[in-house]
């Protein structure tokens, strides 16, 4: 009922934003990780995919950020990763990496990842 309300644009229908569920033994996490990332604009199930299996979780990547010496390695950290499927070989990118790794990180409330 709450999708037709204008103020919540970003309500969506479908079975796709019905959640996953996640039981007590921590299985569905992954499908709720691949989904945090599918939120950016952009992102297809394989992309996301290829982030998720190198990094399982976000505390992973996190971790994986603060190792990095520099602000500037840490965007370009997921860049380089190879996207299974479709017809060519295709890496994430320097700007998608750029973008989770603002997704991951910022503390603004206000910043728009898009």
């Amino acid at each position: 009922a709450l999708c037709g309300d204008p103020d919540l644009g970003f309500c969506m229908d479908g079975s796709w934003s019905a959640g996953a569920r996640v039981d007590r033994d921590g299985r569905g996490l992954a499908q709720v990780w691949t989904r945090q990332i599918q939120q950016l604009n952009r992102v297809s199930p394989a992309l996301a995919k290829a982030v998720t299996s190198a990094y399982s979780s976000p505390s992973l990547l996190l971790q994986a950020y603060e190792e990095l010496p520099s602000e500037e390695e840490r965007r370009k950290l997921l860049a380089d990763l190879a996207v299974v499927g479709g017809a060519k070989e295709r890496r994430v990118g320097p700007e998608l990496a750029g973008r989770i790794h603002r997704l991951l990180t910022s503390q603004n409330p206000h910043l728009l990842l898009d």
